[in-house]
């Protein structure tokens, strides 16, 4: 399952091969409450839209028809997705065959060279054999140097035709691979990339394994942290963790274009990558479907990309998958096309929807300002029947999109995002004529910019929503005429403030994200480095964040260092990386010093960026999630089990052999709760010394709080693809290193500051 689900969100078990699923799929056995409430809301809504038509406002006949065929079609929509994510899916991949023959495309078009360089390192380093291209549509000396220092493969053309699809075509004309991998040009695999995927492939009528997208610069516009839940939420997670493994049950799978393995018959077969269209993954995908070829979705990110920074960024690679998801639509008939099962073409009438839904939002963003300035509302209802109707429609419509969502649907960060896009989504849906629509390579920059023409409908859209509470309410002040009572008249003035409230958090948020000003995105982690000054006096302090170009630390943690040269040891799992450095007069951000580091080798650099990169290491580490436990679950456990026992707390420490001041590894240490915790070390490399050993535990305030003397237990050495039973994967699959743990716990004592076993 994906690494950021708890065990407090998960609420199920897995479950071997059952209820007609695909062999070799796990369905994941949930809870009896969450079909419960799907169903429930199922009925509910065919009541509510029996009852709907007699409360037809036949003053305003058109509005009241349009309004009404706004809400069944999201109706409609919600009963289609519970048709496709009513169970979720999971699976477990087995060992790839030997032999095979694998091709890693990265397809290049104006990328800059060190974004490009570390997508190469992570393919070069993946653990499988395979042969690594760079497909270089610009053309460009640079990339032609580094493809030849990386020792990579290069090929490019004259002319960029059919944009990335081409350009995969053009590779695939000279290779000879039997599987080929493509990431795009920022995205960086993980090691064990293709020994998770390639195992799959023991199917031989299997065309694609697809795994998620997701991304390390979680400050980008697409993201939601909240950093008091160490919640990690983007407006993708839903797609990627509901709706792909609920596709994955009835073998409908979509292919997103990166992070992704196929077999080159399968691509033969339908004439490789399709150039009608400006998604090509999503139509080569279709195409293979429809010959019968299956997919398999590994919901486990194993590749780490670039976000659009902005809000401009978002909408331009949000406008090229509208247009090519409806592009493909009209090209191969979806959702009406015979070739296909009925699951895999609502499957992916359903990737067409949040584009559809433009007009949808402008319905019911718009709708309401109306009702206010005129006076009629698009219904003709009595309180008791609005209370016994609609109201339970509606907020059984809510429980519905938590239940729906696994932890994954969170309703009003949802629709946020709806009201940032709306506009985006309508535009696209001229990808259903227009046939000549310009492939745009999504942004690379990490700094932001502000897109001053994107939020003028956002600003329009809260002045008028705002004015028109102001000016419902000077009415009924005033006693002139009204057409609607003034209860619901308070209804539909909530209903305005909150698309004043969803306007201004999209203008808010794009002014937010405009402020990254950084090209290098700094990894918000703790780590301990070792300062040395010209005195030798030495001192050990945390990072805040990091990354190859500056690490910031906090000012006081200097005290003994003066300002100037000095040299540094970073620790890393599996590496202690050293490196020259120019210490900054404190004062930076949030209190912090600069650190400028100067590295001995470009080796150096590129093992320190990838090992930030491949972040679902120290996201484990720290907790962070991309899904949290649904609110009435969690209020129910609350109430009916108690608190919820506090969850471990890692701190970072190293480790060395009594009495020696070399031989520094990084390890975690959870020093628990009090003395009766179960406490745990996790080592990163099996050769841990014997005897003694003393660790050097840090505080949240970077200085070294407790040095340990612990006698190690007999150890055992854990793969990324497993960990003893009970113990968490905290670092399964880190580059470089290798995950030891402890077989028993150790107990910590905060009175004597003593590990015993």
């Amino acid at each position: 399952m994906p690494d950021g689900i708890t065990s407090a969100c998960r609420e199920s078990t897995d479950a071997g091969p059952q209820d007609g699923a695909p062999a070799g799929v796990r369905v994941i056995r949930e809870p009896r409450y969450r079909h419960w409430i799907m169903w429930v809301f199922a009925v509910v809504g065919a009541i509510y839209f029996l009852w709907r038509p007699t409360v037809f406002n036949w003053d305003a006949p058109v509005y009241s028809i349009v309004f009404f065929l706004a809400e069944f079609y999201g109706y409609a929509v919600s009963l289609i997705m519970m048709y496709i994510a009513y169970r979720i899916v999971t699976r477990t991949p087995s060992a790839p065959q030997d032999g095979l023959r694998v091709a890693v495309f990265v397809p290049t078009l104006n990328e800059p060279v060190a974004v490009v360089r570390r997508t190469l390192l992570g393919a070069i380093n993946m653990d499988y054999p395979h042969e690594t291209w760079l497909l270089d549509d610009g053309n460009r000396t640079e990339m032609r140097d580094l493809a030849g220092e990386l020792g990579v493969r290069y090929l490019a053309r004259e002319k960029n035709t059919n944009a990335k699809a081409g350009n995969l075509n053009h590779g695939l004309e000279h290779c000879d691979a039997d599987f080929v991998a493509t990431f795009d040009a920022d995205h960086v695999a993980d090691r064990n990339f293709l020994t998770k995927t390639l195992g799959y492939f023991r199917n031989p009528r299997l065309a694609m394994v697809q795994t998620p997208q997701d991304y390390y610069n979680t400050n980008a516009f697409q993201y939601l942290k909240n950093n008091g839940r160490r919640l990690v939420w983007h407006e993708q997670s839903l797609f990627h963790y509901v709706g792909q493994t609920g596709r994955d049950f009835h073998n409908a799978a979509t292919c997103c274009g990166c992070s992704m393995v196929m077999r080159r018959t399968a691509l033969d077969e339908v004439g490789g990558f399709a150039v009608e269209t400006v998604t090509e993954d999503m139509h080569t995908m279709v195409r293979m479907q429809k010959r019968g070829w299956e997919t398999v979705y590994h919901d486990e990110p194993l590749a780490y990309g670039i976000a659009p920074s902005d809000y401009g960024g978002f909408l331009r690679q949000r406008l090229r998958w509208g247009e090519g998801n409806l592009q493909v639509c009209r090209e191969e008939g979806l959702p009406f096309t015979g070739r296909m099962s009925m699951a895999q073409r609502l499957g992916y009438f359903t990737l067409t929807t949040p584009y559809l839904e433009g007009w949808h939002k402008l319905i019911l963003y718009v709708g309401p300002i109306l009702v206010l300035f005129t006076g009629i509302a698009p219904l003709d209802v009595q309180i008791g029947e609005f209370a016994l109707f609609f109201l339970p429609f509606y907020l059984l419509a809510m429980l519905y999109s938590t239940a729906l969502g696994r932890g994954y649907g969170r309703i009003f960060a949802t629709e946020k995002f709806n009201m940032a896009k709306f506009v985006m989504a309508m535009y696209s849906t001229l990808g259903l004529v227009r046939r000549n629509i310009r492939f745009r390579t999504s942004s690379k920059r990490l700094n932001g910019n502000f897109p001053i023409i994107s939020i003028v409908p956002l600003i329009v859209l809260t002045i008028a929503a705002i004015w028109a509470i102001a000016y419902n309410q000077w009415r009924y002040l005033e006693g002139l005429p009204g057409h609607m009572p003034y209860w619901l008249s308070l209804v539909i003035s909530v209903w305005c403030a909150m698309i004043a409230w969803f306007a201004l958090w999209t203008i808010w948020h794009a002014v937010r994200c405009a402020r990254n000003k950084d090209t290098e995105y700094q990894f918000q982690l703790t780590l301990p480095v070792c300062l040395t000054d010209k005195t030798g006096q030495q001192q050990w302090v945390m990072t805040r964040s990091l990354s190859g170009d500056r690490i910031e630390i906090a000012g006081s943690d200097l005290a003994g260092i003066a300002p100037g040269q000095v040299s540094a040891r970073l620790f890393l799992p599996g590496a202690n990386m050293a490196f020259d450095a120019t210490v900054d007069v404190p004062g930076g951000p949030r209190g912090t010093t600069s650190v400028t580091p100067v590295w001995h080798s470009n080796a150096d650099r590129d093992q320190l960026d990838l090992t930030l990169i491949s972040c679902g290491w120290h996201r484990r580490w720290q907790g962070q999630v991309e899904a949290e436990e649904i609110w009435y679950v969690r209020l129910a456990r609350r109430l009916f089990q108690g608190p919820e026992p506090r969850a471990r707390a890692w701190r970072p420490a190293v480790v060395r052999a009594a009495g020696s001041a070399n031989d520094l590894e990084f390890s975690l240490v959870d020093l628990g709760v009090n003395s009766s915790h179960p406490q745990r070390i996790l080592f990163y490399d099996t050769d841990v010394p014997e005897g003694a050993l003393e660790v050097l535990v840090f505080a949240t305030d970077g200085v070294v709080a407790d040095t340990l003397a612990v006698t190690p237990l007999p150890m055992i050495a854990g793969g990324s693809a497993f960990a003893p039973p009970g113990i968490p994967e905290v670092m399964a699959d880190c580059r470089p290193a290798i995950l030891t743990l402890p077989q028993e716990e150790f107990r910590y004592d905060p009175v004597t500051k003593s590990v015993a076993a």
